[in-house]
C-alpha cells in the first residue's frame, strides 16, 4: 500500500494498495514502487484497491497530464513520487537487496538490476514483487536481512574510500559529501550508501500471524527494538498486550499508549506477566 496526504487541498489521503499472489514476497523503503494499475482495480478488485479519485486529483493539481477517462498508463510512483538518483540510490537499493536474498533468482536477477539500484539507469524499474526462493522465507531471514549492510555487493560500504582501516559499513557525516576537483574547481559530490542495517533506526519491529485457530490476542507477535537492528535484543509482544513492564516504558508510559491502542498498566500496581512462557510458534512467510 501507497499513499500520499492531500495537504491543503482536502481531507484524507490518495492511495493504491496492490495484493501480494501466494508464495511472492515484497519490500519497500520511502520510495513509492506501485506504478501501472488503474486497469487491475478496474478488473480485479480482489486484488487491487485505490482511492475512487487516485487519478483525478492528480489531473487537477496538475501532476498528471492525461485524463481519468484514458488513465490505463497512471503510473503512481511516477506522478506522486518520481524516482530519483537519490531516491534509486538510497532506498530502492535496500529493495534490491533483500531481493536478491530472499527472492528465487529464478524470478529476480540482481545483476539484471544493478544498475537501477546504483541510481544509474532509472528507467530499469524492478518489479513490485517477486517468488520468494524455493527453502521459503523465515523470521530468522527477515532479521538478518534487517541487520544487512549491502555484504559482498558493488554497494558494501566496508569497501570503499569512507571505510577506514577498520573497513566500517558506517558513516557519521549524511549521505552526501562534496570533494573540489583540482582540475576544474569545483565541489564534486559523492555518497555514502544507506544501508538496511543503519545506525540511525529509532525502532523497529518483525510481526508474525499465527494461521491457526489459536486464541485470537495470541495470533499476532510483534518482535520489537529500539536502535541498530543488527544489534538490538528483540522484545516479543502479542497483540493482545495491553501495555509493557514498566522497565521498557522509560517513565513515559504514554509513548506505548499510542503504540499499543489499549490503556496501559498502572504504574502503581505490581508488573503483570504480558510475554508468554511458551515458546512463540514460528512459521515460513511470504
Amino acid at each position: 500500500m501507497e499513499l500520499i496526504g492531500r495537504g491543503q487541498w482536502g481531507q484524507g489521503i490518495v492511495f493504491v494498495a496492490m495484493r501480494l499472489p501466494e508464495g511472492y514476497i515484497s519490500a519497500h523503503a520511502n520510495q513509492a514502487r506501485i506504478t501501472q494499475f488503474v486497469e487491475k482495480c478496474q478488473n480485479e478488485p480482489d486484488w487491487c484497491l485505490s482511492s475512487p479519485d487516485v487519478v483525478e486529483f492528480a489531473v487537477a493539481r496538475g501532476y498528471y497530464n492525461g485524463t481519468a477517462d484514458d488513465a490505463a498508463s497512471f503510473s503512481f510512483s511516477d506522478v506522486y513520487d518520481p524516482v530519483t538518483v537519490s531516491g534509486a540510490r538510497f532506498c530502492e537499493a535496500r529493495v534490491w537487496y533483500m531481493f536478491s536474498q530472499l527472492a528465487d533468482p529464478d524470478d529476480f536477477d540482481a545483476a539484471e538490476y544493478l544498475n537501477y539500484a546504483q541510481g544509474f539507469n532509472l528507467t530499469n524499474r524492478m518489479p513490485l514483487f517477486v517468488k520468494a526462493r524455493s527453502e521459503g522465507v523465515a523470521r530468522a531471514d527477515v532479521h538478518a536481512g534487517l541487520s544487512s549492510k549491502y555484504e559482498s555487493t558493488w554497494l558494501d560500504p566496508a569497501l570503499d574510500v569512507g571505510a577506514g582501516p577498520e573497513h566500517s559499513p558506517y558513516r557519521w557525516n549524511g549521505l552526501t559529501w562534496e570533494l573540489n576537483d583540482a582540475s576544474t574547481g569545483q565541489d564534486v559530490t559523492y555518497v555514502n550508501e544507506r544501508i538496511v542495517g543503519t545506525q540511525a533506526t529509532a525502532w523497529h519491529f518483525v510481526a508474525e500471524v499465527d494461521p491457526t485457530e489459536v486464541y485470537g490476542p495470541m495470533r499476532a507477535l510483534m518482535w520489537f527494538g529500539l536502535d541498530d537492528h543488527a544489534w538490538a535484543p528483540k522484545v516479543p509482544l502479542f497483540g493482545g498486550a495491553t501495555g509493557v513492564h514498566r522497565s521498557y516504558d522509560d517513565g513515559k508510559p504514554e509513548q506505548w499508549s499510542t503504540a499499543l491502542q489499549r490503556p496501559l498498566l498502572n504504574r502503581n500496581e505490581p508488573p503483570k506477566p504480558l510475554i508468554s512462557q511458551h515458546a512463540p510458534h514460528t512459521h515460513q512467510g511470504n
